[in-house]
């Protein structure tokens, strides 16, 4: 059975917002963007051990809040509530370690050591890099990608999608490198070492 999860608290303006999430999409982060706060690797969250102290770190919560209450903004003026929604949400400190690098940034011989492979599906494929010389950057950038269950004058239950550091690298369709001049890391290639200031403690961040 795949439990639902929610997350309920009221906006500025009194809103009531639920925040969903399934038991598959938890086990399936765990493998991805929460391995581990001890582990530098690329597309892993060091500032938040899982799910519930991402959604509960204050400065996350605050500007999450601030995106939905865009996002129904724009719902309501465009009169559409269909579709997955996408937000970049830009923490004052960097939080985990992206998966993907400009392909401006590389070398031709980079470029050319680097392997095609699919990209969750056969419908998108990038080119990977190999070189682990080549470190994955930190980055203070969150994605996360929801869907509206319900909406109505006082309240909105957001479905969440997924959720990884780094900037939103939209949908995966095709030779994602040409269309978005993205190379990408495996959950494997190591990250950049953290700076003192940034190395986790046993309590990272402000708690609600």
């Amino acid at each position: 059975m795949n439990i639902v999860h929610t997350e309920e608290f009221q906006t500025r303006d009194g809103r009531t917002v639920q925040l969903t999430y399934t038991d598959r999409l938890d086990d399936r982060l765990k493998t991805s963007c929460f391995r581990g706060i001890d582990k530098n690797l690329s597309g892993n969250f060091f500032a938040w051990v899982d799910y519930d102290e991402l959604i509960d770190d204050i400065e996350m919560h605050n500007k999450l809040e601030r995106e939905i209450m865009r996002l129904e903004r724009e719902i309501r003026r465009k009169g559409t509530r269909k579709g997955t929604f996408r937000m970049e949400i830009t923490l004052d400190e960097c939080v985990g370690w992206a998966s993907t690098l400009n392909i401006n940034g590389l070398s031709e011989d980079q470029l050319a050591s680097c392997e095609r492979r699919e990209l969750g599906s056969p419908r998108a494929t990038a080119l990977f890099l190999t070189d682990t010389s080549i470190l994955a950057p930190t980055t203070d950038v969150v994605t996360i990608t929801m869907n509206i269950a319900k909406m109505t004058d006082h309240s909105i239950t957001l479905n969440v999608c997924t959720i990884y550091p780094g900037d939103d690298c939209g949908w995966l369709r095709g030779d994602m490198t040409e269309s978005k001049g993205l190379v990408w890391l495996d959950w494997n290639h190591p990250g950049e070492p953290l700076e003192e200031d940034e190395e986790p403690d046993e309590f990272v961040g402000d708690y609600l």
